[in-house]
């Protein structure tokens, strides 16, 4: 859900960009297909041929097709994903399908905030009621209704309000920044505390389970905004942010192969505490260099080649009044 909001808030941000294209819409497209496809291909691959090779799994060719064509967020059953932790790649393009008219319909704070509510209620009609009246077979509706991408359009708004407050007017010029940022820390951590002790249920918002993860996470983005605290935000972080799309798809197979390292340490560590912690350290000792590796020689060129091949197709547009 983190991941979700400030992708929206991230696309606000560099939208402006592609305003100065010939075709800024192409060019959008263009720079999103190449930031995103390149390394999941990649991780689609090495799954198709780790799935029959330690589970036995043959994924059917009309399923490597969707989710080559990134689409599988819409087919009953496929919807995971066949690359580990994929399935928010299927919400994310979906999403990107639909942004070049979000921004062009919010332009300020209280268009978000409206984008936010309307997507809420529209995301809760489909829930309970307009899922049944598709033609689904009755043991893909439950699946379909925890799946759809709908329900995650709320999440990505939030992104947008968290945008127009951080660029609104009278943000750059507020006094006492660090306190009102502890403030925002405070909260995000106040709907956590409260939701893990039931304090705050999901029944508030028809059961949606990620709308308090919405509220949270907006107040951590605002609260760093406003107090760029050096235990979040420094070197390390920064790191682990830009390698943090090849952390994400590799986390999973790398910690599925190494069962057997964790067993191995399960036999010498007994106590839970040091035990977790210690398969943390040994997993991310191997995800890290990994992730580097995939930014630098996967990520990276495509990044490039991208800007190159819009800048070729849709270049700067002439100069305009």
């Amino acid at each position: 859900m983190l991941f979700f909001v400030i992708s929206c808030f991230s696309l606000f941000y560099t939208m402006p960009a592609r305003l100065k294209d010939r075709m800024p819409t192409l060019s959008f497209y263009m720079h999103r297909f190449f930031r995103i496809a390149p390394l999941f291909y990649l991780w689609l691959i090495i799954s198709c041929f780790r799935n029959p090779l330690l589970h036995g799994i043959h994924n059917p060719p009309g399923e490597i097709l969707n989710n080559f064509l990134m689409i599988f967020n819409l087919v009953p059953g496929q919807q995971s994903g066949i690359a580990m932790a994929s399935w928010t790649i299927g919400v994310e393009v979906l999403f990107y399908a639909m942004f070049p008219l979000i921004y062009m319909w919010v332009r300020n704070l209280s268009q978000a905030l409206v984008f936010l509510v309307a997507s809420f209620f529209v995301s809760v009609a489909i829930i309970l009621w307009g899922i049944d009246f598709l033609p689904l077979a009755p043991q893909d509706v439950g699946t379909y209704k925890f799946w759809l991408f709908t329900k995650d359009i709320p999440i990505f708004a939030f992104g947008a309000v968290c945008y127009f407050v951080i660029f609104g007017q009278g943000f750059d010029n507020l006094r006492h920044r660090k306190l009102i940022g502890s403030a925002c820390f405070g909260v995000c951590l106040a709907i956590f505390f409260a939701r893990s002790y039931g304090l705050v249920t999901d029944a508030f918002f028809f059961d949606n389970p990620y709308m308090w993860h919405g509220f949270a996470y907006s107040f951590l983005l605002i609260g760093l905004a406003l107090y760029p605290v050096t235990m979040i935000v420094n070197t390390v972080t920064g790191f682990l942010g830009k390698i943090a799309y090849s952390v994400y798809l590799s986390h999973g197979t790398v910690i599925l192969l190494s069962k057997p390292i964790y067993r191995w340490i399960e036999l010498h560590i007994h106590n839970p505490t040091a035990f977790y912690f210690t398969c943390l350290a040994v997993s991310l000792l191997m995800i890290i260099p990994l992730s580097y590796l995939t930014y630098r020689y996967v990520e990276e060129p495509f990044i490039r080649f991208g800007r190159k091949s819009s800048g070729k197709l849709v270049g700067p547009a002439a100069v305009r009044a």
